[in-house]
C-alpha cells in the first residue's frame, strides 16, 4: 500500500465506438421527447463497436435480436449500413453449432432463442428491400444470395420442429422479453409461432426478389397462421 496519501492529478476516459456521423436529428416542443431521442441515439452509439452489442460495459455481446433494434435506430440516426450488413452476415456463421442459429455470435455458448433467429430473418428481408428501394450499393450479388440461402437453411431447420397440429413445438430458450409472458423451456409458444409466420413471409419476399417461386414459403406461412387461429386463439 501507499505510505502517504495518493493525489490524482487527472482522470480521463478514452471513448471508442464504431465511426458514426450523426445525419439524423429530432426536436419538438416537448423537451422530454427530445431528451428521450437524444438518450436513445447516444445509447446506440455507445453500443456500436465492430458489431452492435447489448451494453457498453457489462457483457458487450452481439445478441442477435438486440442488434435488430439497434440497427433500426442506427440506420435513421447515423445512416449506418456497413455494420448492419456485418451483423446480419455473422449470424449464420453459428450454423455449425446449431442449424437453428445461436442467439449470440460468436460464442462458445450453444444457446438458441427462436425469436432472435426470426428477428434476424426479418431483418435480412428488410435490408434486401431497403437496398433495392433506395438504390444503395449491394456489395456483391453473392452476398445477398448467401443471406437468402442462410435464411432458407435455418427456416428448414425450424420447420422440422412443427408438431402434428402444424405448430412450432420446440425445446429452446423461448424468450420474448424479460416479462412474465408465456415462455416455457419447451412446448408451443403463441408469440413465437406468430413471429415464425412473419419470418416465413420475409423468406417468400427474398425468394421472389431472387426470381424464385415464393409460393412454397407463402403456403407454409398461411398453414402456420391457420394452425395458430385454430389451436391458439381464444
Amino acid at each position: 500500500g501507499a505510505s502517504r496519501p495518493v493525489k490524482f492529478r487527472s482522470v480521463s476516459v478514452i471513448q471508442s465506438t464504431y465511426p458514426l456521423a450523426q445525419v439524423g436529428s429530432f426536436s419538438c416542443a416537448d423537451r422530454l421527447l427530445t431528451d428521450i431521442w437524444e438518450l436513445s441515439a447516444h445509447t446506440v452509439r455507445m453500443c456500436s463497436e465492430d458489431t452492435f452489442v447489448d451494453c457498453p460495459a457489462y457483457e458487450q455481446v452481439f445478441w442477435v435480436a438486440d442488434s435488430r433494434n439497434e440497427a433500426l435506430v442506427s440506420r435513421y440516426v447515423y445512416g449506418n449500413t456497413a455494420n448492419i450488413r456485418r451483423c446480419l452476415e455473422l449470424v449464420p456463421q453459428s450454423a455449425p453449432q446449431s442449424p437453428l442459429l445461436c442467439d449470440q455470435v460468436p460464442s462458445m455458448w450453444d444457446s438458441v432463442i427462436p425469436n432472435w433467429t426470426f428477428a434476424w430473418m426479418i431483418a435480412c428481408g428488410g435490408l434486401n428491400l431497403w437496398e433495392r428501394d433506395y438504390g444503395l450499393p449491394v456489395r456483391e450479388g453473392a452476398a445477398v444470395e448467401d443471406r437468402r440461402a442462410a435464411v432458407r437453411a435455418a427456416m428448414e431447420a425450424y420447420l422440422g420442429h412443427l408438431d402434428g397440429r402444424g405448430l412450432l413445438n420446440i425445446e429452446a430458450w423461448n424468450l420474448l422479453d424479460w416479462a412474465p409472458s408465456d415462455q416455457p423451456n419447451a412446448g408451443v409458444v403463441t408469440h413465437q409461432n406468430m413471429f415464425m409466420v412473419k419470418a416465413l413471409r420475409e423468406l417468400a419476399r427474398l425468394s421472389q426478389a431472387a426470381g424464385e417461386d415464393p409460393s412454397p414459403w407463402t403456403a407454409r406461412a398461411d398453414a402456420l397462421r391457420a394452425a395458430i387461429n385454430v389451436h391458439l386463439w381464444d
